[in-house]
């Protein structure tokens, strides 16, 4: 069995998930993203993909969520280093300006 396990670290303007994002691990990392949007990020604000090892389509719903939650909070959120592979699914569905 092959365990999902990502983390989430910040700093003052940037989200970094960590890892494995998927199916499994993605409602923690919601809720911890979320929760720094609303109570600790600046105007303008990032998430940096690069240090994910693994990441399917529930990451791009993660990234659609914080987004919301984001423009709820008056807060800017760029999406930067996404994994080749993720860009391609989020062109395919036509998120690319939404996310970018």
């Amino acid at each position: 069995m092959n365990a999902s396990v990502c983390s989430l670290e910040f700093d003052t303007d940037t989200l970094y998930p960590r890892g494995r994002l998927d199916f499994d691990s993605v409602v923690g990392i919601e809720a911890r993203g979320s929760a720094w949007l609303r109570a600790q990020a600046p105007p303008q604000c990032r998430v940096d993909l690069s240090g994910l090892e693994y990441a399917n389509s529930a990451a791009i719903a993660l990234l659609v969520s914080w987004r919301r939650v984001a423009i709820s909070c008056q807060r800017q959120l760029a999406v930067v280093n996404i994994p080749k592979h993720l860009g391609a699914i989020i062109e395919l569905v036509g998120l690319e300006d939404v996310l970018n």
